[in-house]
């Protein structure tokens, strides 16, 4: 279960970056998942309430968004954002893929509350 990993190793920025700002408790962490991957928002969610317990991050709700892929067209080189299943090329109509390799899971941001007066 490699989500253990991408989560922990997210929480643990999530709560350096808290603390570098002075916050006291991190509010909210919305987090992002590649369409289609191996991590899923409620495993994200799970994981998050688990490995944060005893941290400023306890209680946080967690937000993901699913993120869709980017397309590359082999015919016109073109990208675009993939959309559930449908590879056709917008440009030239030709069959698109996936373009590299797409983070399983993304920390966008981190809402946090009660800095630290001083």
């Amino acid at each position: 279960m490699h989500e253990v990993g991408l989560v922990t190793e997210a929480l643990t920025q999530a709560i350096e970056v808290a603390v570098e700002a002075g916050a006291l408790r991190i509010e909210r962490l919305n987090f992002s998942v590649a369409d289609g991957g191996h991590v899923t928002p409620e495993a994200v969610a799970t994981l998050c309430r688990v490995l944060g317990h005893d941290t400023i991050a306890a209680g946080a709700e967690v937000s993901v968004r699913i993120r869709g892929a980017t397309l590359y067209c082999w015919h016109c080189a073109a990208t675009y954002p993939g959309a559930e299943g449908a590879t056709v090329c917008p440009v030239c109509g030709e069959i698109g893929a996936v373009a590299g390799s797409e983070p399983e899971l993304v920390l966008e941001s981190v809402d946090v509350a009660d800095r630290e007066q001083g």
